[in-house]
């Protein structure tokens, strides 16, 4: 028995979004750390594993779409290919697949991004006034007499 066409999708869909917000989540120190650290050995363990990462991103995306829709691949040109190696892939496509993750970073970093100049600005007023913005206000000039 298979399941309704929209329950299966609705299913990929979350499926999907919660594998990029964990593989995004377990991302985020290491690339802090090798952001904000200048020491080559802690850089190349922190590539070590956010490739681990990315690497367990797609193994997990592979096992949910093969089992939602099993298709057949026949792949050539692997013989020249070595496993340890790296290799740029180019797809000429676009789909609801490409779209969704990078819609949902988008709005992730955004967020994030907006939550922390907001704060800093907020601080930065305070320190300046001595008011937190919108919890107090100066007295009028004709008050303070």
């Amino acid at each position: 028995m298979s399941l309704p066409p929209a329950v299966r999708g609705a299913a990929n869909g979350l499926l999907l979004g919660l594998n990029t917000l964990v593989g995004f989540s377990l991302m985020v120190v290491p690339a802090l750390v090798k952001l904000l650290v200048p020491v080559e050995r802690v850089r190349a363990g922190c590539d070590r594993l956010l490739n681990a990462v990315a690497a367990g991103w797609v193994v997990v995306n592979n096992a949910w779409i093969a089992a939602a829709s099993p298709t057949p691949w026949q792949v050539r040109g692997l013989d020249g290919l070595s496993p340890g190696g790296w290799y740029l892939v180019s797809s000429n496509h676009q789909s609801w697949a490409d779209i969704l993750p990078a819609a949902a970073l988008h709005g992730i970093v955004f967020g994030v991004v907006k939550a922390v100049v907001d704060r800093l600005n907020a601080k930065e007023f305070e320190r300046k006034t001595g008011f937190w913005p919108g919890k107090q206000s100066r007295p009028a000039p004709d008050a303070q007499a």
